[in-house]
């Protein structure tokens, strides 16, 4: 447990320290209910820092952005998995009138749980990795909102002998400071 609360501080201030380097353009806090595989939920929070754009025109922007997030697989009978993600990503979103902004977004990165068995079902390694597709929408005056639907998958990516892998269709919303 100690080694898991130094890494989530290493990552935070990592993430603070290349939001001053990088002039980042939102840091943004959210929060999202997922249903799981085998009648399972997950619930999450974070925070992401999206940097400036590295490519944008007219039409759309293309945005990398770093996260740090901590969640809770809860199965229907069985004990909660507690874990934190920290994913890499990048948003394509279209450039269209004020105040609305819809995207896709994608995201990758490494997983810590507390523990490797979900509801009596193996899921191979206390790390895994999470791949995310999400589409949503900024709104509100400044943008400050948004809104998405996203599915996720959490695998070893094979290597395991046993990845069955963790599967979550879910809705989240952040605002943006």
């Amino acid at each position: 447990m100690k080694r898991f609360i130094i890494l989530v501080c290493i990552v935070v201030c990592l993430l603070f320290v290349s939001s001053a380097l990088a002039h980042a353009s939102e840091v943004m806090v959210e929060g999202n209910v997922s249903a799981g595989d085998k009648d399972s939920m997950a619930y999450q929070v974070g925070v992401r820092q999206q940097f400036d754009p590295f490519y944008e025109n007219e039409i759309f922007d293309l945005t990398p952005s770093l996260g740090l997030s901590g969640h809770a697989w809860v199965p229907d009978n069985g004990n909660t998995i507690w874990g934190a993600t920290v994913p890499l990503g990048l948003r394509f979103r279209m450039l269209t009138s004020a105040g609305f902004r819809p995207y896709l977004s994608g995201a990758i990165g490494p997983t810590f749980l507390s523990d490797d068995k979900l509801d009596n079902r193996d899921l191979g390694s206390h790390v895994l990795i999470m791949s995310r597709g999400a589409l949503g929408v900024n709104f509100g005056e400044s943008l400050q909102h948004r809104i998405e639907g996203a599915y996720t998958h959490y695998s070893t990516w094979g290597i395991s002998n046993t990845d069955p892998g963790y599967d979550t269709w879910g809705a989240s919303y952040g605002y943006s400071f």
